[in-house]
């Protein structure tokens, strides 16, 4: 499993236009969410939303040192509560207690 924690502010870009290196070497990836055995960096333990990457397909990005949203496998709010995100819109992703969406079930993320 690889996965991207991340923060509100940043959601709608990145389900636009995919997840940036900004400048680094590399974009930060986990084996796992917050709190999980073995999750020691690349995933702050406040982030709100956790962005499943869907594997070695992935791993090259593009030229212009993006991850696109095409190799997004899943992406779960964090905060206040767990639960999945819907990956076909952006709509409602900009609100106080998380975002608006249809849920995709979170059996795919356990995968």
């Amino acid at each position: 499993m690889l996965v991207h924690g991340t923060f509100w502010q940043h959601w709608p870009s990145i389900l636009l236009r995919g997840l940036s290196c900004r400048g680094r070497t590399h974009i930060h990836l986990a084996p796992g969410l917050p709190g999980d055995p073995g999750v020691i960096s690349g995933m702050r333990p406040n982030c709100e939303v956790a962005v499943f990457i869907n594997g070695p397909l992935a791993l090259a990005g593009n030229a212009d040192g993006f991850l696109l949203p095409k190799y997004f496998k899943e992406a779960l709010q964090l905060r206040p509560t767990r639960k999945p995100l819907s990956l076909s819109d952006n709509e409602g992703t900009e609100c106080q207690s998380g975002p608006r969406h249809t849920s995709r079930g979170r059996t795919m993320i356990q995968q």
